[in-house]
């Protein structure tokens, strides 16, 4: 099922929760809507459930317009962080609900639901009750209890974010790999970027009620719209380095510093304009070279022992610090001079808010 939409506007007195979100979310996606806490991305789900309906702007479901369609003719299923499961009845009945709702004959609904156990592969766990059951399992009666009335789109509303981390990371996979497997399109609200990076096609990121970027992952990561893009994502987060361009627009002056950087080779076709603009450079896009193919000489002040990497602070100057990134192994002690280069160098407007 394709969703479409247009122009959505919700407010709630004088917040604007959304504002004019077009989104277009083609069939068998599983997309996530990323952001911080109140960003929009749980009323946006909301809008497309049904459970709101917007003040302007128009949903559709393939052709079909929903806007005003109440949430249980619209052919989906929703997974909520607390599960909502019933305390008292088995998994089996738990995931035969919506059946029993829908009046399908009870040996047929015992059927589906049992097909549903299997999928999620819960199979064994379906005479008990959810409090007998891990977290995890009990997300997976929750995805069952969702799938079973064959639903066209799929729901999930910070499905993860009452699991402990380890349980967090196998519970994102089987979601995946059940969404791909009944090729269903899914909608996956979330707040943790690695959730959403490791199993989305793409990724809507919202702030404040307003679409920040909607893209792919990759592309996302690669080639970020804003600053707040480019800082949302990724960990350690990303340097940024305000300077002020000089003579052709390809060498600039680290803001409040007497440091010159010449960044010919980098900014190369970028066409810079302005006057003022900020660098960003990701952790792990600095290069530690020689002094001679050095781009900038920094001082360690800082070193974060991370397992298989190393996080390294560092002054450039005087109330300039970076964060880099380099092996476990590598022999470097604060106090220690490294002299870096970078892959590759993102180039925002200073006036960018991040």
């Amino acid at each position: 099922m394709k969703i479409i939409l247009e122009n959505i506007c919700k407010t709630f007195g004088s917040v604007k929760a959304v504002s004019n979100l077009n989104l277009e979310i083609d069939d068998g996606e599983l997309i996530s809507i990323l952001g911080p806490s109140g960003c929009g991305k749980s009323t946006t789900l909301s809008l497309i459930a049904g459970l709101l309906k917007p003040d302007n702007g128009e949903i559709y479901f393939g052709d079909k317009k929903v806007t005003n369609i109440e949430p249980e003719y619209r052919g989906i299923g929703m997974v909520f962080q607390n599960y909502a499961l019933y305390p008292h009845m088995s998994v089996l009945k738990n995931i035969m609900f919506p059946l029993k709702m829908k009046k399908i004959h009870k040996k047929e609904a015992n059927k589906m639901a049992i097909q549903m156990a299997e999928l999620t592969k819960i199979e064994d766990l379906l005479h008990r009750k959810p409090s007998e059951l891990s977290g995890g399992q009990q997300q997976r009666v929750a995805i069952a209890r969702a799938l079973v009335k064959k639903p066209e789109i799929l729901l999930l509303d910070e499905p993860l974010s009452n699991l402990d981390a380890r349980l967090r990371i196998e519970m994102r996979e089987e979601i995946r790999r059940i969404q791909q497997e009944i090729n269903i399109t899914t909608i996956f609200v979330t707040h943790d970027q690695e959730e959403a990076m490791s199993i989305s096609d793409k990724i809507l990121l919202m702030k404040d009620g307003l679409y920040q970027q909607y893209t792919t992952p990759r592309e996302m990561y690669s080639n970020p719209s804003n600053k707040f893009v480019a800082r949302f994502l990724g960990n350690p987060p990303i340097n940024f380095i305000e300077t002020e361009i000089m003579y052709n627009g390809e060498v600039v002056k680290l803001h409040n510093s007497r440091i010159i950087l010449n960044l010919s080779r980098h900014l190369k076709g970028k066409g810079i304009k302005e006057n003022q603009v900020t660098l960003g450079i990701r952790p792990e896009d600095f290069i530690i070279t020689n002094k001679d193919e050095a781009l900038f000489s920094v001082e360690v002040i800082g070193i974060q022992i991370m397992g298989k990497e190393i996080y390294i602070i560092a002054n450039i100057d005087e109330g300039i610090k970076v964060t880099l990134v380099a092996s476990w192994d590598f022999n470097i002690d604060v106090g220690d001079r490294l002299y870096l280069d970078a892959k590759n160098i993102h180039i925002f407007h200073r006036g960018d808010v991040c």
